[in-house]
């Protein structure tokens, strides 16, 4: 049973009256996306990502795909996700 405190009230009340809203953030984000992806990233990284999160396969299936190690795969994303989280810090 989860129990939930007075001090843990107070703290969504003030969020939701006092909170910044992000959408302004998420846009500039997703509107640097594709630039940062085509000009940070190795042609193969933007190829992983894009089956990654674009056509939602998973780590093996991409592995599989491009005839590489899971294990390729797993660097590969992680690098590349790495470079643009980096690069998009500064627009947001």
């Amino acid at each position: 049973m989860r129990i939930i405190s007075s001090d843990s009230i107070d703290l969504r009340r003030w969020r939701t009256e006092h909170g910044e809203s992000n959408r302004e953030q998420l846009q500039r984000l997703l509107e640097h996306l594709p630039r940062a992806m085509e000009q940070e990233l190795t042609e193969r990284q933007r190829q992983v990502v894009e089956m990654y999160f674009y056509r939602n396969m998973s780590e093996v299936q991409i592995a599989r795909e491009l005839q590489v190690n899971p294990s390729t795969v797993c660097r590969t994303l992680q690098r590349a996700t790495n470079r643009l989280r980096r690069v998009l810090l500064y627009a947001v």
